[in-house]
């Protein structure tokens, strides 16, 4: 009786033992990440969290270099961007390039903040990471691959300009066309002949002259100014204006002659006497 009852303890006891399980060997499956975001699956886990954000802070200079660019605007470190105008009817999607300091520039992009996993190593850590936010401007502007020129030039009429310079020409101002045959502009010759050049043969021949070169050699510098004096109302300023839509970078100075424009081919300057 007795045996049986310690028999009947012992299976018991030996139930209520901790056993311990077998380790389960599983082969972890490689998986090339690249490849499967390229081919469209989703919920593909990153490999690393730094190597990932890289790529992320990548993509996102790549945005920025579309539109902004760092350059050395004669001495002046400047930020340049470059807008395509939408309101322009004779040739929209024009750039227009306009200068920002970098206080206006971060400032601009102050309420966008990017968090991105950085390489952290220490002594205790080689291979430490660290978690940093700040706005889309600054990590812009640290980064080794953002758009960087080492001079500012103006070279009208040139498509590429040589390597490591910004060229201010961002082309004319209209779509150049060829017209088609028997095309013709009376309304505007009439004007030029009429109005511009008193009904002068000889005048009107000049002034379209003149107006071929500047059109058909953009970068050399103008060997001679034409002054009209007319009372007011004439019509002066409005051949001005179609001819600064033509040119796209011809600026109307009105007061002060003496004003430095490194990016023109033509100044119209209004006055009276």
């Amino acid at each position: 009786m007795n045996a049986a009852k310690e028999r009947e303890d012992e299976r018991r006891a030996e139930q209520c033992r901790p056993r311990s399980r077998r380790p389960v060997v599983r082969r972890s499956k490689i998986i090339d990440f690249d490849r499967a975001r390229r081919s469209g699956k989703k919920n593909i886990p990153p490999t690393n969290r730094v190597e990932e954000d890289r790529r992320k802070r990548d993509r996102m200079v790549e945005r920025f270099n579309r539109r902004w660019c760092v350059c050395d605007d004669h001495r002046n470190v400047s930020i340049f961007k470059l807008i395509k105008e939408v309101d322009q009817t004779m040739r929209p999607g024009h750039e227009t390039v306009y200068r920002l300091k970098d206080k206006d520039f971060l400032l601009y992009h102050q309420n966008k903040r990017l968090t991105y996993a950085v390489p952290a190593p220490s002594k205790n850590d080689p291979d430490g990471v660290k978690v940093v936010a700040k706005s889309a401007a600054a990590w812009w502007l640290m980064d080794q691959n953002r758009l960087t020129y080492e001079q500012v030039v103006f070279l009208p009429g040139v498509t590429e300009a040589p390597k490591g310079r910004f060229n201010l020409w961002r082309g004319w101002g209209v779509a150049p066309v060829q017209p088609p045959r028997g095309a013709d502009w009376p309304l505007m010759r009439r004007h030029l002949h009429d109005v511009i050049c008193s009904g002068n043969d000889e005048w009107f021949e000049f002034r379209m002259n003149w107006l071929a070169y500047m059109v058909q050699h953009p970068g050399e510098v103008g060997h001679s100014a034409v002054v009209l004096r007319s009372g007011e109302g004439v019509g002066k300023g409005f051949f001005a204006q179609y001819l600064m839509k033509i040119l796209g970078h011809t600026r109307c100075i009105c007061g002060t002659p003496n004003i430095f424009t490194e990016d023109t081919i033509c100044t119209c300057r209004t006055a009276s006497f």
